[in-house]
Protein backbone atom coordinates (compact mmCIF):
# COMPACT_ATOMS: atom_id res chain seq x y z
CA UNK A 1 0.00 0.00 0.00
CA UNK A 2 2.82 1.89 0.79
CA UNK A 3 4.38 1.70 -2.79
CA UNK A 4 0.97 2.35 -4.33
CA UNK A 5 0.08 5.59 -2.17
CA UNK A 6 3.64 6.99 -3.47
CA UNK A 7 3.06 6.14 -6.91
CA UNK A 8 -0.14 8.16 -6.61
CA UNK A 9 1.68 11.14 -5.11
CA UNK A 10 4.62 11.31 -6.98
CA UNK A 11 4.00 10.00 -10.75
CA UNK A 12 0.74 10.94 -11.33
CA UNK A 13 0.01 13.89 -14.03
CA UNK A 14 -1.79 13.17 -17.03
CA UNK A 15 -3.37 9.62 -15.54
CA UNK A 16 -2.70 8.28 -11.98
CA UNK A 17 0.31 7.64 -10.38
CA UNK A 18 -0.48 3.87 -10.33
CA UNK A 19 -1.21 3.12 -14.25
CA UNK A 20 2.39 5.04 -15.15
CA UNK A 21 4.71 3.03 -16.31
CA UNK A 22 7.13 4.81 -13.13
CA UNK A 23 4.22 3.98 -10.80
CA UNK A 24 3.74 0.25 -11.88
CA UNK A 25 7.95 -0.48 -11.90
CA UNK A 26 8.21 1.11 -8.76
CA UNK A 27 5.27 -0.44 -6.96
CA UNK A 28 6.40 -4.08 -8.12
CA UNK A 29 9.97 -3.28 -7.33
CA UNK A 30 10.61 -0.72 -4.83
CA UNK A 31 12.55 2.80 -4.70
CA UNK A 32 15.49 2.01 -7.09
CA UNK A 33 18.89 2.07 -5.94
CA UNK A 34 20.14 4.85 -8.73
CA UNK A 35 18.05 6.90 -11.12
CA UNK A 36 20.32 7.91 -14.38
CA UNK A 37 18.54 11.07 -15.57
CA UNK A 38 18.78 12.95 -18.84
CA UNK A 39 16.07 15.52 -19.49
CA UNK A 40 18.24 18.01 -22.01
CA UNK A 41 19.98 15.70 -24.07
CA UNK A 42 20.53 17.35 -27.58
CA UNK A 43 21.02 14.06 -29.48
CA UNK A 44 18.19 12.25 -28.03
CA UNK A 45 14.56 12.73 -26.32
CA UNK A 46 14.54 13.28 -22.54
CA UNK A 47 15.34 9.46 -20.61
CA UNK A 48 15.67 8.19 -17.44
CA UNK A 49 17.57 4.86 -16.57
CA UNK A 50 15.89 2.95 -13.37
CA UNK A 51 18.89 0.99 -12.04
CA UNK A 52 18.25 -2.02 -9.08
CA UNK A 53 21.76 -3.31 -8.68
CA UNK A 54 20.93 -6.06 -6.27
CA UNK A 55 18.12 -6.94 -8.82
CA UNK A 56 19.83 -7.11 -11.89
CA UNK A 57 17.55 -4.77 -13.29
CA UNK A 58 17.95 -1.61 -15.48
CA UNK A 59 14.93 0.19 -16.75
CA UNK A 60 14.95 2.42 -19.82
CA UNK A 61 11.75 5.15 -19.48
CA UNK A 62 11.74 7.63 -22.91
CA UNK A 63 9.31 10.93 -22.83
CA UNK A 64 8.81 9.94 -26.49
CA UNK A 65 6.52 13.73 -26.63
CA UNK A 66 8.13 15.39 -24.96
CA UNK A 67 5.43 15.98 -22.19
CA UNK A 68 6.58 14.41 -19.19
CA UNK A 69 4.88 11.58 -19.83
CA UNK A 70 7.72 8.23 -19.64
CA UNK A 71 7.41 4.80 -21.24
CA UNK A 72 8.84 2.00 -20.11
CA UNK A 73 10.89 0.54 -23.08
CA UNK A 74 12.92 -2.54 -22.00
CA UNK A 75 10.73 -4.56 -19.70
CA UNK A 76 10.87 -7.42 -21.18
CA UNK A 77 14.32 -7.41 -21.79
CA UNK A 78 14.95 -7.19 -18.39
CA UNK A 79 12.97 -10.32 -17.32
CA UNK A 80 14.67 -13.09 -19.24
Amino acid sequence: LDRYNYANKYFSGFKKGFLTDFGRIHIMYGKPDEIERHPFDTDSKPFEIWYYWSLGYEFLFVDERGYGEYTLKNYMEQLR
